[in-house]
C-alpha cells in the first residue's frame, strides 16, 4: 500500500506557478476599509492639529500672519527670484524660447509663493486663467493663488481634488486647468505633510510674550520708594508726601526721616532670551539654519557668509517651483496644440534652474601645484567636464616660451670662471696701469656715464653711444712718445727688462 502511494506520488506532475495578475500592474493596493477613509489624512497630524482647537486653515492663517514668517517669506522669495532659469526643449527655436521667457519671468513671484505654501502646508492649489495673445496663441495671463480657498478643497486617496460648490463636490481638472503642488504627499495623506504645524508653538509664544512683557514693565521695570518715619509725623501723611514725590516734585523730611529709592535687578532679558529662541526655531524649520543676526554673537564676516549660502538652503522651494512653472509649460503646450496653435514645432519644453558651480579654491590651489612642476598641462576636456566651463566660453593659449638671455651691447665678463683658449699666456705677466693711464680710462668712463645720465632709454643710450668720440690727444701723443723711445734704445742697444732689444 505504502509502495503504491508513493509510486502515485512519484508520478504526479508538478504544479505550475500561476502567472502574475496584468490588472495588478495598473492599480494601488486598496488600503482603505470604508469610504470614509479615503479621504482621511495622517492621523499623527490630525491629532496635533487637534490638540490646538483649531481647523488646519485657522492654523496656517495664524501662522502666516506672523512678522517672523513674513521675514523668512521674503527671503526664501527673494532668492527664488534671483536664482537664473534656462528653457530648453528639443526643437525650441531661439525666438520662441524668448517669448516663453518674457512669459515665465512675471509669474516666479506667484510660482515662489506656491512653493512655500506648499512645502509649509502639505499642499498648494493655484488656477489658470489664459488668454490669446498678438499672434493668436493660448497663453496663461494670470496664475490665480487660492492660498485663502483651500478649506473648500477635498484630496482623494488616488490624487483627484474636489471643490466643494456650494455643497455639491465637483471634480477640478488638474492637467490643464488648475495646479496641484503637493509635498510630502501619500495615499495615507494626499494632502501632503503639514510641515508649518512645527512651528505653532513657537508663533503662539511670540504672541503671548509682547503681554508677559507689558506685565512685567509695569509689576518690575520701574523702581519702588522705600520711607523711614521718624516719629514726630503720622505714617499716613508721611505715605501720601512720598506718593506726591515720586509722581514729581518736591518734598520736605525730618532729621530723623529717610527716603530709599530701590531699582530691581531684573532688566526683562528673559523675555528677550525668550524670543529669540522662538525666532531661532522658526528660522531652523523654514530656512534650514538659524540668521546670523539672532545669535547672541556675529561678526560681518559671518552674514556675509550667511547671505552667500541662502541659496544652498533654499534647494526644496525651488525643486517645488521647478515643478510648478513645467506644469504650466506643459498645460499651454496642451490647450494650444488641442486648438491648432502649438506653441512650438514639436516636443516638449522644459524649465530647470542653471547650475552655477562656485570656484573650488581647494581644487584650484592643487592644480597650481601641479602647474608649477611644469610637466603637467590641463587639457580641454578637464575644463569642461570636471571645471564645468562651456567649450564656447574659454580658450586655451600656449604658454609663452622661457626668454633666452641676450648678449646686450657694453655686456662684460665680470669673473674668470671660464677657460679662455684664445690666449696661451700666463695672467701674472699683465703690467699695471700707470697713473697716467688711470686718469686717462676714467676720463673715458666719465664721458659713457655722462651719455647715460643724459638719456631715457637703452635705445637711446646704443644710438648715442654709437656717435661718442672717445679719442684724447693727449693718449695719442703718449704712445707715439713711448713707440719713438723704444725705437731709439733699439738703435744703441738698450735693452728692455726682458733682455730684449728694439720695440
Amino acid at each position: 500500500m505504502l509502495g503504491l502511494l508513493n509510486k502515485l506520488k512519484s508520478n504526479t506532475a508538478p504544479k505550475e506557478t500561476k502567472p502574475f495578475d496584468k490588472t495588478a500592474l495598473f492599480r494601488a493596493i486598496n488600503t482603505a476599509f470604508d469610504d470614509f477613509a479615503s479621504e482621511t489624512a495622517d492621523e499623527s497630524l490630525e491629532r496635533l492639529i487637534a490638540q490646538t482647537g483649531k481647523s488646519r486653515t485657522q492654523i496656517l492663517d495664524a501662522i502666516l500672519n506672523d512678522d517672523e514668517i513674513e521675514a523668512c517669506r521674503e527671503d526664501i522669495e527673494s532668492a527664488i527670484r534671483a536664482t537664473p532659469f534656462v528653457l530648453w526643449g528639443d526643437t525650441l527655436d531661439e525666438d520662441t524660447q524668448n517669448e516663453l521667457i518674457k512669459w515665465v519671468t512675471p509669474h516666479i513671484k506667484t510660482f515662489a509663493e506656491l512653493a512655500m505654501l506648499a512645502k509649509w502646508n502639505g499642499h498648494a492649489i493655484a488656477e489658470y486663467v489664459y488668454k490669446h495673445d498678438d499672434k493668436g496663441r493660448i497663453v496663461i495671463d494670470k496664475v490665480l493663488n487660492r492660498e485663502g480657498e483651500l478649506g473648500h478643497y477635498k484630496f482623494k486617496r488616488d490624487g483627484t481634488v474636489l471643490f466643494d460648490d456650494h455643497g455639491r463636490d465637483v471634480p477640478i481638472n488638474t492637467a490643464v486647468k488648475n495646479l496641484v503642488l503637493t509635498h510630502r504627499a501619500s495615499p495615507a495623506r494626499p494632502m501632503g505633510q503639514m510641515m508649518i504645524i512645527k512651528a505653532y508653538p513657537s508663533v503662539l509664544l511670540r504672541g503671548k510674550n509682547w503681554a508677559f512683557l507689558g506685565q512685567f514693565i509695569k509689576r518690575y521695570a520701574q523702581p519702588y520708594v522705600v520711607g523711614k518715619q521718624g516719629g514726630f509725623s503720622m505714617i499716613e501723611s508721611f505715605t501720601s508726601r512720598l506718593f506726591e514725590f515720586i509722581n514729581g516734585g518736591a518734598t520736605g523730611i525730618g532729621a530723623d526721616d529717610d527716603i530709599n529709592i530701590h531699582q530691581l535687578s531684573a532688566d526683562g532679558s528673559a523675555f528677550e532670551m525668550a524670543e529669540r529662541m522662538a525666532n531661532s526655531r522658526i528660522q531652523k524649520l523654514l530656512l534650514g539654519r538659524v540668521k546670523t543676526s539672532e545669535l547672541s554673537s556675529g561678526s560681518r564676516a559671518s552674514q556675509e557668509t550667511d547671505d552667500k549660502t541662502r541659496i544652498d538652503r533654499i534647494g526644496s522651494y525651488l525643486e517645488l517651483a521647478k515643478e510648478a512653472i513645467n506644469h504650466a509649460l506643459t498645460a499651454m503646450l496642451a490647450v494650444n496644440s488641442h486648438f491648432g496653435t502649438p506653441l512650438v514645432s514639436s516636443g516638449q519644453v522644459w524649465f530647470d534652474w542653471k547650475n552655477e558651480k562656485a570656484v573650488d579654491k581647494m581644487r584650484a590651489e592643487r592644480d597650481k601645484l601641479y602647474l608649477d612642476t611644469g610637466t603637467i598641462v590641463l587639457t580641454s576636456d578637464y575644463y569642461k567636464d570636471v571645471v564645468g566651463f562651456e567649450e564656447h566660453h574659454f580658450k586655451i593659449v600656449e604658454p609663452s616660451p622661457t626668454a633666452q638671455p641676450q648678449n646686450m651691447p657694453l655686456s662684460m665678463l665680470l669673473s674668470d670662471t671660464h677657460d679662455d683658449t684664445s690666449h696661451d699666456h700666463d695672467h701674472d705677466d699683465d703690467e699695471p696701469l700707470s697713473d697716467r693711464q688711470i686718469r686717462i680710462a676714467n676720463k673715458q668712463a666719465d664721458k659713457v656715464m655722462a651719455l647715460f645720465d643724459d638719456v631715457n632709454d637703452f635705445t637711446d643710450f646704443q644710438k648715442r653711444l654709437a656717435s661718442l668720440d672717445l679719442t684724447d690727444d693727449d693718449f695719442v701723443d703718449e704712445l707715439a712718445n713711448q713707440n719713438l723711445t723704444a725705437y731709439v734704445d733699439s738703435l744703441t742697444g738698450k735693452t728692455n727688462q726682458d733682455g730684449q732689444t728694439g720695440v
